[in-house]
């Protein structure tokens, strides 16, 4: 386990780390003050998944991926590695240039709305 210690349970998370570009968008976001340290080292496991020969070139569902070129929390560079392995033959990926990693409540929130929609229109019907 790389993190997890009795005596580090929960890491604290505070306003610094909300990766969001709107301002106001910070006190209208519901976010956890302490996250569990084993939920970061499950994000960590998941990551290493990813990376592995063949498991997302295994992918063949629909794929929508939203991302920001400015986002400081997900590296734009690992995802444009990622989306590119993806074995789906439906799959799309939209850059945002305005908002950060808090997409929904960021400035390009609506324009994302609008995709997430349009996607499901396109795989649903």
């Amino acid at each position: 386990m790389l993190f997890r210690s009795p005596l580090v349970p929960m890491a604290v998370k505070d306003q610094r780390f909300m990766q969001v570009n709107v301002p106001e968008a910070r006190s209208r976001i519901f976010s956890y003050g302490v996250v569990p340290v084993r939920a970061v080292e499950v994000l960590i496991a998941l990551g290493r998944q990813a990376r592995r020969p063949g498991i997302l070139e295994s992918i063949r569902s629909p794929v929508l991926v939203l991302h920001s070129v400015g986002d400081r929390a997900a590296s734009p560079s690992a995802c444009r590695k990622a989306f590119e392995r993806i074995g789906s033959q439906k799959k799309r990926c939209v850059w945002y240039e305005r908002s950060n990693h808090i997409l929904m409540w960021d400035h390009d929130a609506e324009a994302a709305t609008g995709e997430i929609l349009g996607f499901l229109g396109a795989i649903g019907g």
